[in-house]
């Protein structure tokens, strides 16, 4: 009784069981860092595998974010009022402005500054209070602007530019239209996520004209705009109270909260640190076609995962009962043991031969197995 108890204690060593998940996924997390891909949270890979929506943000997310200033239209000096004030923002709209207004010299300092986000900025310039910002957050302070800056912000739009309004202690002075230009793989990644069966979306707070624009463009149906940190937040809270899991792609600032709130959060490399640290998963080569490729490694890792168990429970059913009637001596569970532990490795670096390599366009190459083989 004594040999066969100590080869039972042997032979049960959970060590299989414990490998069969974190294996596998540092198995495929290893290769999706190959591809410019950080995992800063694990479990994000077993979470995308069940997304059913995806959320993305705008300005530096669908867009390249190296928005520069087009045409303007106000009194003289607007320009350097704006980049003056714009200069309390970490905002892409706000540093294109502060480039623009740059060329024109030295900026006046602005003085007891607020920032709004998702909205604008208010500060004095010379004891003077302005306030720089989105149109509609303007038009709440200062009403409607006069007709000629109307019509000049009206073009704009039409343009996709996004309209920025700035007002002083007299009423208006500017409209400028930022521009923007879409990242190349925006239309593909969506179409390839489409193809997933995931619904996407567009989360911005740029205005309709500027968000409709971009949606054409990358043939994105269901548009929100006009929607500040909050609002978007409360619109993923609304997707995942209709049972749907959400994830969530932005750059900026104002993405931390959403981010936050999704079941899965991705982070272009190139945003700002606040939105990095709230991202489960972050493309460092700012790459959108690495999203499709993150959730098919999701896909992959959870049926080796799942391979993994169904090898741990294995084991156990058919060692257990041998190793209890004493037909397992001690010296044999020492082996069988490390030896199920060692079936589980192997089989969790199967997955850097599954993992698609990447043929034209991004897409996988037909070469490779197909996923969860």
């Amino acid at each position: 009784a004594f040999w066969i108890v100590v080869s039972l204690l042997i032979v049960t060593c959970p060590c299989a069981l414990a490998l069969a998940t974190p294996t596998a996924l540092v198995v495929a997390t290893g290769e999706l860092s190959k591809r410019g891909v950080l995992m800063a949270r694990g479990e994000a890979l077993e979470t995308i595998a069940h997304v059913d929506r995806i959320a993305f943000d705008k300005t530096g997310t669908l867009t390249r974010g190296e928005l520069r200033l087009g045409a303007w239209e106000g009194v003289p000096g607007a320009l350097r009022r704006a980049g003056a004030l714009e200069a309390v923002s970490e905002h892409p709209v706000a540093a294109a402005l502060q480039a623009a207004a740059a060329e024109e010299g030295a900026l006046p300092r602005a003085e007891r500054a607020e920032n709004y986000p998702g909205r604008g900025v208010a500060a004095c310039l010379d004891g003077a209070s302005y306030r720089v910002g989105a149109l509609d957050w303007m038009q709440h302070w200062v009403g409607e602007p006069p007709a000629e800056l109307a019509a000049a912000a009206e073009a704009m739009a039409g343009r996709g530019e996004t309209v920025v309004g700035l007002a002083g202690p007299d009423g208006w002075e500017a409209v400028f239209g930022i521009r923007d230009e879409v990242r190349p793989q925006a239309a593909e990644t969506v179409e390839r996520l489409r193809e997933r069966g995931w619904a996407v979306s567009l989360l911005s707070g740029d205005g309709e004209r500027a968000v409709a624009h971009l949606a054409e463009q990358t043939g994105i149906a269901d548009v929100h705009a006009r929607q500040l940190p909050e609002d978007k937040l409360a619109q993923v809270r609304q997707w995942q109270q209709d049972g749907e899991v959400v994830a969530v792609v932005g750059d900026g600032l104002n993405d931390g909260p959403v981010l936050s709130g999704g079941d899965v959060s991705i982070a272009m490399g190139a945003g700002v640190q606040a939105a990095r640290a709230s991202a489960d998963i972050i493309l460092l080569s700012n790459r959108l076609g690495r999203i499709p490729e993150v959730a098919a490694v999701g896909d992959t890792a959870l049926a080796n995962i799942r391979q993994n168990l169904n090898l741990s429970f294995a084991y156990n059913i058919l060692v257990v009962p041998l190793a209890a009637l004493g037909w397992v001596a001690p010296w044999m569970a020492a082996i069988l043991m490390p030896a199920s532990s060692l079936v589980v490795v192997l089989n969790a670096l199967r997955l850097r031969r599954q993992v698609p390599s990447q043929g034209p366009r991004g897409r996988p190459a037909a070469s490779r197995p197909a996923l969860g083989t």
